[in-house]
């Protein structure tokens, strides 16, 4: 193992690994920012590309998580998927090779802050950590979602405040397209707290009028009530069950 240091030498040991990638890079962060897309770039162009991070409303809003860059990702062929209370710092290249850090890919953590992580060359514990995020069933947004939903939180820009700051679900249906917007629309008609054999009830009939030749609604529709919980608007309360939450949480 080694150690890798910022602001000493977690940005160039990224670089050095990005510039050399033959199959994949994979970065899982709660927050990112332009300095990662920026390294992303040199990669080559068989290289696929993954960011994992968080995308919650509240931190969006608040301007925590930098939108602007993660849209940036997504228009230059980063794959871009999100995890609700991901804390994890998490650096992967070619599935062989590993860096655990405290360091977010982010200006301050690359270059200003005190962080301290282990790189490994091991394929078996880097097959371990991407079960873990598979496991954590992250949520996939598209190019044009993000970008809807950066306009968006442009225009609503919240303060950092430490009280829950309302916004209800419906307001979020402009901000989102497609089957999310779907979703949105027919969880904002259930009760506070559902199963999702209600879900099924309000929102097929939804699809099958959007989308009549698709031939997995279910899947779809699970997948969609996943990218609420990203978003923090909903909580999974057990299998099947869910409640809708009111307000954003405090920014601390």
């Amino acid at each position: 193992m080694t150690l890798v240091t910022s602001p000493q030498s977690t940005e160039e040991w990224f670089r050095s690994r990005v510039e050399r990638a033959q199959k994949s890079v994979v970065v899982a962060a709660p927050y990112v920012g332009k300095v990662l897309g920026t390294l992303l770039r040199l990669r080559h162009k068989k290289v696929q590309a993954r960011v994992v991070t968080s995308l919650r409303l509240s931190e969006v809003l608040s301007g925590s998580t930098d939108i602007g860059a993660i849209c940036e990702l997504a228009e230059s062929r980063v794959q871009i998927q999100s995890i609700p209370h991901l804390h994890a710092k998490i650096y992967l290249i070619d599935e062989e090779e590993v860096l655990v850090t405290s360091a977010n890919p982010t200006h301050s953590g690359w270059r200003s802050n005190l962080e301290v992580g282990l790189a490994a060359q091991d394929s078996s514990i880097a097959q371990q950590i991407l079960q873990t995020l598979e496991g954590a069933q992250p949520y996939p947004w598209s190019t044009q979602q993000l970008r809807r939903y950066a306009q968006w939180a442009a225009e609503r820009r919240l303060p950092r405040v430490r009280v829950p700051v309302e916004v209800p679900i419906e307001a979020l249906q402009v901000a989102f397209a497609g089957w999310l917007r779907l979703t949105i629309q027919g969880v904002a008609r259930l009760p506070e707290e559902f199963t999702l054999a209600q879900a099924y009830q309000q929102l097929l009939p939804l699809a099958a009028q959007a989308y009549p030749n698709n031939r997995h609604p279910k899947d779809k529709i699970r997948q969609q009530l996943q990218g609420l919980r990203d978003l923090g608007l909903l909580e999974f309360l057990a299998p099947g069950r869910y409640r809708r939450v009111k307000a954003l949480e405090p920014l601390l």
